[in-house]
């Protein structure tokens, strides 16, 4: 007798998951409030109408320090969100469309895709936003952009001579003369006679001060107009007007 309590008591532990006394009655199906069809125990949608059968479950709640980490997490996708459309505006707003010293400062509506573009386009954009400020008078904008301009034309594989004649414009504007005559010596590797190597030289003495070197500029520009200007140089027609307003310039002097 004793034996066979022991063996009913070892068992217990197992009763739990088996069927037990304690376990009440199963289940009976139910009719659905709104259609009165039967429902099979348990289910949460009436199979006839599709309309729930029961309230919806209550949401779990979650630990003060969930919460947390998700407010975290939101606040640095959001400001980092914030940045990217900070730098993109900065780096868009205001810029004329190419090229700029040539044609009227119109302003685009539409933002630009920074990465769509080559690291050339990139350098010529900023030189354009130099270029502008220059005209307006704006020489913070121009401290601001004339480095950041010129670091971008470093990336450039290869320098064009109108490349060339960029970054000699920007050295002008910033009054670096030394480094404006660099391009100039660059330019007239191309041709000696580089209407747009003359251009900057003359820019260069003119702005510091040196009459006598932007006179000779002035008169070697205007002996080579006509022959320069017959080559056909890609550099010359992206800066037909800048050329043909220093020619005019040089005329009437």
């Amino acid at each position: 007798m004793s034996r066979n309590k022991r063996r009913g008591g070892g068992g217990g532990s197992r009763g739990h998951t088996g069927k037990t006394s304690n376990a009440g009655p199963r289940p009976t199906a139910s009719a659905c409030p709104s259609c009165n069809a039967a429902t099979p125990p348990g289910a949460r949608y009436c199979q006839a109408c599709g309309k729930p059968l029961r309230g919806q479950p209550a949401h779990r709640r979650r630990d003060p320090v969930t919460i947390a980490l998700y407010s975290v997490m939101g606040v640095a996708v959001a400001g980092t969100l914030a940045g990217i459309v900070y730098v993109a505006s900065e780096s868009n707003v205001a810029a004329p469309p190419m090229p700029a010293i040539d044609s009227s400062p119109a302003r685009s509506t539409q933002p630009v895709d920074l990465s769509s573009m080559t690291s050339r386009e990139a350098a010529d954009r900023l030189f354009n936003r130099v270029m502008m400020a220059e005209e307006q008078g704006n020489t913070q904008e121009v401290l601001q952009f004339a480095p950041k301009a010129l670091q971008a034309y470093d990336l450039v594989d290869i320098l064009d001579a109108d490349a060339h004649y960029h970054i000699g414009l920007i050295h002008a504007t910033t009054g670096d003369f030394g480094k404006v005559g660099k391009q100039v010596e660059i330019l007239k590797q191309f041709s000696p006679s580089h209407l747009l190597g003359l251009i900057l030289e003359h820019d260069a003495a003119e702005r510091s001060g040196d009459g006598g070197a932007a006179a000779k500029a002035s008169a070697a520009f205007a002996a080579a107009y006509v022959s320069e200007m017959k080559t056909g140089r890609p550099e010359y027609e992206a800066h037909r007007n800048s050329i043909e307003k220093f020619s005019a310039e040089t005329a009437g002097r």
